[in-house]
């Protein structure tokens, strides 16, 4: 009888420590799988805010320089045309783009006195180019390449407006037409 006893008492305290192990192992799985999903969570979180964050500043930045390009261009033709005094264009500048940075404004007030209408045709060019490019892009369609538009345009080197034009619409009919005539230099 007594031996019974003691057997059923190991029995038992053998089953309660198994029981035992298994919860711990079973704890230890569940919390390892808690530390990987947390983990993975932090990561897919961490990729969102440096998503955002690029795309925050990258569209930031973008409307920035487009608004120092037309303030620019404002203030080249204040100057120039109109003659208005540089505390005024100062004030502009404060109030559109920077705040505190009156050497940053000083540098390009004074670039834009040394040279007038630079700015204004700098954005008539600028309109210009996305102009040709976006007859290109409706021509060509899917055979348009951003490349061989940018190439196109760079290999001429300096030349008048009137000539790009010109130059993109023959690129246009070198490409949907290669064995056209003068073909052979464009493409």
């Amino acid at each position: 009888m007594f031996r019974t006893i003691i057997i059923i008492i190991i029995v038992i305290v053998i089953v309660t420590v198994t029981v035992i192990i298994i919860i711990i192992i079973i704890t230890i799985i569940i919390t390892i799988i808690i530390i990987i999903i947390t983990i993975i969570i932090f990561i897919i979180t961490i990729i969102i805010i440096i998503i955002i964050y690029y795309y925050y500043y990258y569209y930031y930045y973008y409307y920035y320089l487009q608004i120092l390009h037309a303030l620019r261009a404002a203030v080249d033709i204040d100057l120039h045309y109109y003659g208005k005094d540089v505390s005024l264009v100062r004030e502009m500048y404060r109030k559109y783009v920077w705040e505190d940075n009156t050497h940053q404004v000083n540098k390009d007030i004074h670039r834009l006195q040394s040279t007038p209408a630079f700015v204004t045709s700098y954005m008539i060019g600028q309109l210009e180019i996305e102009r040709v490019r976006e007859m290109a892009e409706k021509e060509l369609g899917e055979d348009f390449s951003l490349k061989d538009f940018h190439y196109e345009i760079l290999r001429e080197g300096e030349f008048p407006l009137d000539y790009l034009e010109e130059h993109i619409k023959a690129y246009i009919a070198c490409k949907k037409n290669p064995s056209g005539i003068g073909c052979e230099e464009i493409l």
